[in-house]
């Protein structure tokens, strides 16, 4: 199997971060690792101060038929741009970490911010361009792609989720989410998927004590992992599995 800098030479790219999160986008997209995609893609990368997010938008635009740089992915990115919404006190360690709430106050809450994400989500399939970058594949999958700004607790949280789905007909299955989540100069992924009937649920954080409360808090019955954020970015070229397996 080709190492990461391999399939770079291959597709003549430098072997760095913003060529990583380009090779892995389009790996997330089933997409073909050709030259000049993964090069358009990589630029829009690295007009974001190569942000890996970047890569996953161009990707999705990419597959849907349309050009990495339409303008519908710099509204998509916006979101993730912490000048209108950063944190309302703390940082990114003490973002609700160990805190412990009364459980009627932790439900209000929680269902505020689920009102707000369906609410966001029916906002960004209603919109043209948000719902032409969701425009599935030949073989009927696709992500659906939903900026979002919510306030949990002390914290503002911005960023974007993406959706995939399966579509056959008028069915639609719903197999994995991901959310890459902004608040202040701070970041994460989440992520949940179904296989088999089980539920897997991941967290991506460079804050190690972080990932183990998570891990304490979260493990249940569900399985649970947790790693930096670099193996959540760059996941599906970290593994070379398919959508399909991962989702």
């Amino acid at each position: 199997m080709a190492t990461a800098a391999e399939l770079c030479s291959t597709l003549r790219l430098p072997p760095d971060a913003a060529s990583y999160a380009t090779l892995s986008a389009m790996l997330g997209e089933r997409m073909p690792l050709d030259a000049r995609t993964a090069s358009a893609i990589r630029r829009a990368v690295r007009r974001h101060e190569d942000d890996p997010a970047a890569a996953r938008a161009a990707a999705r635009a990419t597959a849907a038929g349309l050009d990495p740089d339409d303008p519908a992915i710099e509204r998509l990115l916006g979101a993730l741009d912490s000048s209108g919404a950063g944190a309302r006190g703390g940082t990114g360690g003490e973002a609700d970490t160990g805190r412990r709430r009364d459980d009627k106050g932790d439900r209000e809450e929680l269902e505020a911010l689920a009102t707000s994400l369906r609410a966001a989500t029916e906002a960004a399939m209603a919109d043209g361009d948000f719902s032409a970058m969701a425009e599935p594949g030949p073989d009927g999958s696709g992500w659906a792609c939903v900026p979002f700004s919510a306030p949990f607790g002390d914290v503002s949280f911005h960023g974007y989720m993406r959706i995939w789905y399966t579509s056959n007909g008028s069915t639609r299955r719903v197999g994995r989410f991901v959310a890459d989540i902004r608040f202040g100069d701070e970041r994460r992924l989440f992520e949940l998927s179904m296989a088999g009937g089980r539920r897997t649920v991941a967290y991506y954080s460079d804050d190690a004590p972080e990932r183990d409360a998570f891990e304490a808090e979260f493990g249940g019955a569900d399985a649970v992992r947790t790693a930096a954020l670099d193996l959540g970015y760059f996941s599906e070229l970290v593994s070379r599995r398919s959508i399909d397996e991962d989702a």
